[in-house]
């Protein structure tokens, strides 16, 4: 799994001990103190991040502002003939790569949790089930899922390198799986085609159904993988590793080049606020936030397969 969620950590503590972030508590009770520690928004960040499939494809890092600048990467599509070697005294040519820059802007995403005293007491007297730490826990992970299909979707609408589509008629369960195959070999020459080598194609689950029954798939185990459900990798088909994803749009596929393609990064990582002592209706308030961007910068690195019937 990458390495990305101990930065996140470590961009947390930079924010805490500059003072640019705050844990601030404005009421709490003796059952609800301990929780308020940054080890539960750590514990948080290692959890969520640790689970976006798609953190395992886009270039991902962290922000020291709510708006930055990053990279682009643009491939000269002019035909012009350019060459490293110079005769003496000769014009030397352009490169036809070339950088400019974008801006990235955080974005909030956030959601509360309200659980009434009598909730609490009843979960604790039940047999000492900690309701608030569940509770925290899912909106974490329900944060986590809506930005990891954010950019699952945006690499989608942003591939620029074409589409295929392989259609399943009356075919076989074999026959569509070895078109699948085929198409994703297809795909790959789209995004070859704009200058970029794909290693990648990551799938929704009815896809990968396919793949997996195709005797040319490698399943993950045989490379040794022990962490499946974190990474989402699967195995290998093509030379391409496969990635499975709930949260691919349905019957869709995605082929590129990893860490070019596009940018995630993260401004205010994934923490704790509260609890909010509600008096009127004698309720606590918590709630999940963080802040970050994401963009697709060069959309010819992607190119996407449909299944269609």
């Amino acid at each position: 799994m990458t390495a990305f969620y101990k930065k996140v950590l470590e961009h947390f503590d930079t924010l805490k001990s500059t003072g640019a972030l705050t844990e601030a508590v404005e009421q709490t009770t003796d059952d609800t103190l301990a929780i308020q520690q940054p080890k539960f928004s750590k514990a948080l960040i290692t959890k969520a991040y640790n689970e976006m499939i798609a953190l395992e494809l886009f270039e991902t890092g962290t922000m020291t502002g709510p708006v930055e600048k990053t990279p682009v990467e643009t491939y000269a599509r002019d035909g012009a003939v350019t060459t490293t070697e110079v005769k003496e005294g000769g014009q030397i040519g352009t490169a036809k790569t070339e950088y400019s820059s974008v801006l990235l802007e955080a974005v909030g995403y956030k959601l509360q949790s309200k659980l009434s005293a009598e909730a609490i007491e009843d979960a604790q007297n039940a047999g000492n089930i900690n309701l608030i730490a569940r509770a925290i826990a899912n909106m974490g992970r329900d944060i986590a899922e809506e930005i990891d299909g954010k950019l699952m979707n945006l690499m989608v609408t942003s591939a620029a390198a074409g589409n295929t589509d392989v259609a399943k008629a009356d075919k076989t369960a074999k026959e569509v799986s070895a078109a699948i195959v085929e198409g994703i070999v297809d795909a790959m020459q789209n995004v070859k085609k704009k200058n970029y080598r794909p290693d990648f194609v990551v799938v929704d689950p009815n896809i990968f159904g396919y793949l997996a029954k195709n005797d040319e798939f490698v399943h993950a185990d045989k490379y040794g993988d022990t962490k499946l459900q974190q990474t989402g990798f699967m195995g290998k088909i093509r030379g391409l590793e496969v990635f499975e994803s709930n949260n691919m749009p349905a019957d869709t596929a995605v082929i590129g080049k990893r860490r070019t393609f596009g940018v995630y990064k993260v401004y205010i990582p994934t923490m704790l606020r509260g609890p909010v002592y509600d008096p009127d209706t004698d309720k606590e308030v918590y709630v999940v936030r963080q802040r970050s961007a994401m963009k697709v910068t060069v959309g010819e690195a992607l190119s996407t397969l449909h299944v269609v019937a």
